[in-house]
Parts: C-alpha cells; structure tokens; sequence
C-alpha cells in the first residue's frame, strides 16, 4: 500500500524532480538526496498555510523556490541547504550532481529531458573547461574521471 501512495504523490511532482529521483537514487549520494529532498518538501504545509493554497500548489511553489536555489538565485530560503548540500558530496559525486541538477533545471523551464540532455552536451561542446570539476572530468555520458586519467 505504501508503494502505491508513493507512486501517487511523485505523480505530482515536477518532472524535473521525478528525474532527480530516478538519477540521483541509483548513486552514492541517494541517502543525502533523500534528507534534502524530505528537508525541501517539509515546508509544503507552512506554504499551504502562509498562501492559503491546495497541498500541490504549495508542493510545486516549495521544488519552484529550491530550483531558484540551485540554479543560483541569492536571497533564497533554500540557498544555505543547497550550499551545505554541496559541500558534503564527494568530489567525484559533485560534478554529477550539478550536471544532473543542470538538466533538471531545464526541464523545470519546461523542456524535455532529452532537450535539457541536448542542452548539456551543447554547454560541454562551448568549452573544454566545462568538463572539468576540481580535479575530475565530466562526459557526455555522465561519466566522471579523475583529471590525470585522460
């Protein structure tokens, strides 16, 4: 029964989240995505109070408010957890998490994933320093190498 309402209410999530979850839940840092994403959602009721809106109106003005976050916005109430959420990856695990976040962004502006994919492998093409995190190295493919490998 559980996995049944489960179901339901990611149906009505926004499909750049529901990408997140499928991505980010076959990595190492699924445990952390949860508590970030259980952390984002836990304002949902607040919002439904504060705007006097339905429970998916406040849901999708919560994931609008955390995708202003990642994609930069200062000022944000998310800003912090966002920050704080980047800064305990591994260095191997952040460029994916910023390209993945990136292609759920687009998808959030409301392209598909492969038109957000497309837009990634463009940004990769617009310079060869875009790949590069620290000292690991991002593909096309969501590969990451350490640097010195290739």
């Amino acid at each position: 029964m559980r996995n049944v309402q489960q179901r339901i209410s990611h149906r009505f999530l926004p499909t750049s989240v529901r990408y997140w979850n499928r991505i980010f839940s076959r990595m190492s840092l699924c445990d952390s995505w949860v508590e970030l994403r259980q952390s984002i959602e836990s304002h949902t009721h607040e919002v439904m109070e504060q705007f006097s809106c339905t429970y998916r109106a406040a849901r999708t003005l919560v994931w609008t408010t955390y995708a202003h976050a990642a994609g930069g916005e200062e000022d944000n109430p998310f800003q912090e957890l966002y920050i704080e959420f980047l800064q305990n990856l591994s260095e191997e695990e952040l460029p994916l998490f910023i390209c993945h976040t990136g292609v759920g962004l687009d998808m959030f502006e409301g392209r598909t994933e492969s038109e957000a994919i497309d837009l990634f492998h463009e940004w990769l093409l617009e310079d060869d320093d875009n790949a590069i995190f620290g000292g690991y190295k991002i593909t096309k493919d969501f590969e990451v190498f350490p640097v010195d490998e290739l």
